[in-house]
This record gives C-alpha cells, sequence and structure tokens, in this order.
C-alpha cells in the first residue's frame, strides 16, 4: 500500500508492561487525528494475561468505548489474541465485539496461539522475520507477528478501495473479506 504512512504509538513500556487507560489514550489519539494523518486501521500487538472466553465489552467501558469511536470513524482496529495457547478464550481488547481479534498460524495452518469462538481471523504468526532492536532481523512467532499482517492487509484493501471505487470499506465488510476470500 505506497499510499500507506505509519504513525507509531507508544502506550506499554520497554518490557512490554503498561496501563489500560495508556493504550486507551492512543486510540484516541489515533481517531481524534485521523483525518490529519489518514488513520484507517489502529494495530495492538498486545493482549492482557486474563483472558474471556465471550465479548468483554464490560471489562473496560472506557477502552471499548474508544474503540468504538474509532470504529464509528471508519478506522479497522486489530488487536492480538494472546500467546498464551489457550484454545476457548483470548485476551483484551482482542475480545472487545468491534475489534478484529486476530490469532497466529504457521506453515502448517495449525494454530497454536490463543483463539476461540469469537477469533476473526487467523494469520501468519509463526518463524517471521522481523527488525531486531539496536539493528538486523531476528526471527519471533506470536500473535504480536500476525497481527501487523492484518494490519497491513486492511491498508492495502482501503487503498485498493479509494484508488478503484472511490470508496472506501467499512471495519466490518474488511472482516467479511478477510474470512470469504
Amino acid at each position: 500500500a505506497p499510499g500507506a504512512n505509519l504513525i507509531a504509538i507508544k502506550a506499554l513500556n520497554s518490557a512490554g508492561n503498561g496501563l489500560l487507560s495508556d493504550v486507551t489514550l492512543g486510540i484516541e489519539w489515533c481517531t481524534n487525528n485521523a483525518t490529519t494523518f489518514n488513520i484507517t486501521v489502529i494495530s495492538m500487538s498486545l493482549s492482557t494475561a486474563a483472558l474471556f472466553n465471550n465479548h468483554c465489552d464490560a471489562e473496560d467501558t472506557t477502552l471499548t468505548n474508544a474503540i468504538n469511536d474509532a470504529i464509528a470513524q471508519n478506522i479497522t482496529v486489530v488487536a492480538a489474541t494472546g500467546n498464551s495457547g489457550n484454545t476457548d478464550s483470548i485476551g483484551l481488547p482482542a475480545c472487545v465485539e468491534n475489534v478484529t481479534s486476530v490469532g497466529a498460524v504457521g506453515d502448517t495452518d495449525s494454530p497454536i496461539y490463543n483463539r476461540n469462538h469469537i477469533t476473526d481471523v487467523l494469520a501468519p504468526g509463526v518463524t517471521i522475520t522481523a527488525t531486531k532492536n539496536g539493528g538486523g532481523t531476528e526471527s519471533l512467532s506470536g500473535t504480536s507477528m500476525s497481527t501487523p499482517h492484518v494490519a497491513g492487509a486492511v491498508a492495502l484493501l482501503q487503498q485498493f478501495m479509494k484508488l478503484a471505487e472511490n470508496r472506501s470499506l467499512t471495519p466490518d465488510n474488511i472482516t467479511t473479506t478477510f474470512n470469504t476470500t
């Protein structure tokens, strides 16, 4: 998606820990600046240790409201389901109903990370070559590797539709497209 730009929002510390309130502030910043920076997708490679087997919108209503506000502005919110290998529960924010929740699969198409009946899509997430802090690359696995694949596909679809038909897809249109093609 050559027309796509990247904006990084740091909500967690260097160890990957933080507060959901900081994640919420990051989502709100993206929503408030969507027009200025043409933000069409928010990618969150993060998950809580607490897992949920159904939608968890009531768990943190401030976070849920921020996500719903982003969706209302046609911003697709993509989040990792977590990496503990659970087969019936996923982490927050992936369990929020309007989030596109992403599990990870490898070359054998075997999902080995968190997933359940509300997981929206699976994407490559095993043995992914990633940039390494300090330079170079390293091989990593997990839903934090699969989530950016989905965010990139969202950017590609949005850019294609804008060029081909001068329209945008809704987050629901995108999830449906991923699951039917």
